[in-house]
């Protein structure tokens, strides 16, 4: 990289922290070149170099921090632990293009465990990524000429889009520790959130309008759809191009929608596949011979990413797959399903093990596809963009190009997508595009009693309002903000709510929740409605005289105190703002929530 000490000292990195692999770009606000790190240490013996880094961290037994990334996928001694990003947000409820089996796999023991001693998943994010730092710092030491050490910092990490605040939280405390614990972070850098499915589009964009692109350039007015595919989520979202040209913008036609849907799925489903043929042969396995990091799971992943359909379903796959199992039937023996040692898959047993989750993502596609171009604001997708991991499986681009050649749209499968997360991250932060027009991808909303309704609370357990007689019910969702609202302009949205206090209890709780479903639910226990954050109002000392002095003129045992919670969008990072004010405007408590959909 040529000298840095005349540009300006403002310097972005990308972090695409992914579920199997990591990835770090970084570049100049002057500079016209997006860097991106790709010399990790101890790289696979068929790399010369990668974009990402394995998301994995081996512990000695005495706890200490061993080895990490391409090394640690080779670690067989140590205490190995993957999957943080998945656990990371392992609270959030289940959607319907989730895997609903990521639940049990997330256990301790399950596939997808992450646990050593007492280490939470949080505790391991941040001593992975501090090596990851660690060794990036190292590699920007070298070709930023110290300028590093002196230069503010913006981070733009990227996370799906369908993540929830609790899990962006989480993320975002072991960035900031990590960053700190490796010596790459001060007080006045920034953090920031791009969804991956913007900075995916924001990589591919460049990528497509590079004068070497065999592909027609994207264009002013162009609907695009992109799929961004990794190995534990599948985003999905629609753009429109209003300015392909540099600072480029984007409007995001309809809400984006995603799932837990990636290609580790197709691992549980092999699991399942596994214990269904085999039954108590593969119960019997001690469980380090079919974890995620055994030989025979690695074996199946060589193939998995290789596999695509043959004429002949029946035909054999190759290679066979180690692992001893001791009483195997007969029948499945002489079916040539299992043969010294070896157990032996067709091309239809792969389509099978495929299926499920190749049918979310089709689903995914469908559904984003069929909101954008239906209705009176219809748009006509020309291209569908395919990036990430999961992208590069021949299998999934044969589905998805026959799903494309039927509904006439052009597919786009950027080889070099692997790496696009981080360098859209950067893209973001350099301020070289922007997606204008933000819809929101949850409801957001604020427990609260409402009047009792026979159709909609019939069963439910009702209450007398002491003030007006009314028959109430209890945890019901006031929704402020509904899946599909314009999120990126100014709002303010206002509603009124009263609560009856006395001298003991002169604090209100104002509990706000989200919900990803279409269609947002009436009660906080209906599948779906998640707790996001609380807001504490508490009357000033005046505020509560004055409202007592009207309850002792109405000869009430309790004092009522009415105010309002204003909702306005929080900052450029992605954030709605709840604000409790009095009837006549005064602040009584604020509060902050990340949305899945703001950068």
């Amino acid at each position: 990289m040529d000298t840095m000490a005349a540009r300006t000292r403002d310097f972005t990195i990308g972090l695409d922290f992914g579920t199997t692999h990591t990835g770090i770009s970084y570049g100049f606000s002057l500079d016209q070149d997006v860097f991106s790190v790709e010399q990790w240490p101890n790289l696979d013996k068929t790399l010369t170099k990668a974009q990402k880094t394995p998301t994995l961290i081996a512990y000695q037994p005495s706890g200490a921090t061993a080895v990490w990334g391409y090394e640690a996928k080779e670690e067989s001694r140590g205490k190995l632990c993957g999957w943080m990003k998945f656990h990371l947000d392992r609270r959030c409820p289940f959607t319907e293009h989730d895997d609903s089996r990521l639940a049990t796999a997330l256990w301790p023991d399950g596939l997808f465990r992450c646990k050593v001693g007492k280490k939470t998943p949080e505790q391991i994010t941040t001593d992975y990524l501090k090596k990851v730092f660690e060794f990036t710092m190292k590699n920007l030491h070298e070709s930023t000429e110290n300028l590093i050490y002196i230069t503010k910092i913006r981070w733009w990490i990227a996370t799906p889009a369908n993540w929830s605040g609790q899990a962006r939280t989480r993320l975002q405390l072991a960035v900031e520790a990590a960053a700190k614990a490796a010596r790459m972070s001060r007080d006045d850098d920034e953090f920031n959130f791009v969804t991956e499915a913007d900075a995916t589009m924001f990589s591919l964009l460049e990528m497509a309008n590079i004068s070497s692109s065999p592909k027609p350039p994207i264009k002013d007015g162009d609907t695009v759809l992109v799929c961004d595919c990794g190995a534990g989520t599948v985003d999905v979202a629609v753009y429109e191009v209003v300015s392909a040209s540099s600072p480029a913008e984007l409007r995001e036609v309809v809400a984006g929608r995603g799932g837990k849907c990636g290609s580790s799925c197709i691992n549980l489903s092999f699991d399942q596949f596994m214990a269904d043929r085999f039954g108590e042969a593969y119960d019997k396995v001690a469980p380090k011979k079919k974890r995620m990091e055994s030989e025979f799971m690695k074996e199946f992943e060589c193939h998995m990413q290789k596999f695509d359909t043959h004429e002949d379903p029946y035909r054999f796959v190759d290679p066979s797959l180690p692992l001893c199992m001791q009483d195997v039937s007969e029948a499945i023996v002489d079916q040539g399903q299992y043969t010294d040692g070896f157990v032996i898959l067709t091309s239809k047993d792969m389509e099978k093990i495929f299926r499920d989750t190749i049918t979310k993502v089709i689903e995914l596609i469908s559904k984003q596809h069929d909101a954008a171009t239906k209705g009176t604001k219809a748009k006509r997708i020309t291209r569908l963009m395919l990036a990430g991991g999961f992208s590069q499986f021949p299998y999934l681009q044969r589905q998805v190009r026959k799903w494309c050649r039927a509904r006439g749209i052009e597919i786009i499968i950027d080889p070099n997508s692997w790496g696009a997360v981080s360098r859209g991250a950067v893209l973001r932060g350099l301020e070289r595009m922007n997606v204008s027009t933000h819809l929101s991808r949850l409801h957001c909303g604020i427990l609260c009693h409402q009047p009792f309704d026979e159709k909609l609370d019939a069963g439910r357990e009702r209450h007398k309002d002491p003030a007006g007689g009314r028959d109430l019910v209890a945890n019901t969702v006031k929704w402020y903000t509904r899946r599909g609202a314009d999120i990126s302009k100014h709002v303010n949205r206002t509603k009124k709510f009263s609560k009856d206090l006395n001298e003991t209890k002169r604090e209100i709780t104002v509990r706000i929740v989200s919900c990803k479903l279409d269609t947002a639910p009436r009660h906080s226990e209906d599948p779906g409605v998640e707790l996001v954050a609380e807001l504490r109002v508490v009357p000033s000392n005046p505020q509560w005289e004055r409202c007592r002095a009207e309850a002792a003129k109405s000869k009430r045992s309790t004092v009522r105190f009415t105010f309002r919670i204003e909702e306005t969008v929080g900052s450029t990072q992605g954030s709605l703002v709840y604000r409790a004010v009095t009837t006549d405007g005064t602040p009584i408590g604020q509060t902050e929530i990340e949305l899945p959909k703001l950068d």
